[in-house]
């Protein structure tokens, strides 16, 4: 009997990853504002750099996928998109405050929205009704928001994201891509992401897309020779 209840519980763990060790110590940014990357009052959006681990509790190998996503910044702190009378308070927030809450939205709420969307992708038809599937933890930081652009100085279409308007985001080679995604929340067990009294996680798609296309440009093929643009990149599942 015991050997039966020890693997079921490894068998759960290897899908869910049960005790996953993580190093969850806040960033300097996060401890003082005073050290947060600088970013500009006029600025629509934000480059996140996210580092993502697909592991399982030391039962396999954790793999590492890593990318760019171009997010634009919600209401209250997006000049563009605040509402008219929100735009005074907009404002007058102090600059070191703005850097932090800039940088916060990268390492909280577009790492939150990426686990939570690749966990979905990820998840197994026959076990999405027992919310079992891959576990994604994902991590991310800016160097700061300075672009203003015209895909992040309007509200994006708030919509649910499925397989018609998102391609899974893990490719081969330990990518994180989110040029073939245009949506904005993600329901996976019963909870939404961002919440639904939360604004929508609204992506620069047009950035991910050129983004992808100069990576691909740069990348060497294995004999030295710079290779065409790929199409298409293979889909993994982790």
């Amino acid at each position: 009997m015991k050997l039966v209840v020890g693997s079921i519980v490894t068998v759960v763990c290897a899908l869910a990853g049960c005790g996953m060790n993580e190093d969850d110590k806040p960033s300097a940014c996060e401890q003082n504002e005073e050290l947060c990357p600088a970013s500009s009052p006029l600025a629509t959006d934000v480059a996140c750099d996210c580092s993502c681990v697909a592991g399982y509790a030391g039962l396999t190998p954790t793999r590492t996928f890593e990318g760019v996503v171009s997010a634009c910044l919600p209401p209250d702190l997006n000049p563009h998109t605040s509402p008219p009378d929100q735009r005074d308070a907009l404002e007058r927030i102090p600059a070191a405050e703005r850097n932090q809450r800039v940088f916060q939205y990268c390492s909280k709420n577009v790492a939150s929205f990426l686990d939570e969307l690749i966990e979905e992708q990820q998840r197994p038809r026959d076990l999405r009704a027992m919310c079992m599937g891959p576990r994604i933890r994902c991590k991310c930081t800016t160097a700061g928001a300075r672009d203003t652009t015209p895909a992040c100085s309007s509200p994006c279409v708030d919509r649910e994201c499925d397989r018609d308007n998102c391609l899974p985001l893990l490719k081969v080679g330990g990518v994180v891509d989110l040029a073939g995604c245009s949506c904005s929340r993600v329901n996976g067990c019963g909870s939404v992401t961002p919440g639904s009294s939360e604004p929508p996680m609204c992506l620069n798609r047009a950035a991910a897309v050129l983004r992808r296309r100069r990576v691909n440009r740069r990348a060497p093929s294995r004999s030295g020779v710079r290779r065409e643009p790929v199409r298409r990149q293979r889909l993994l599942t982790v």
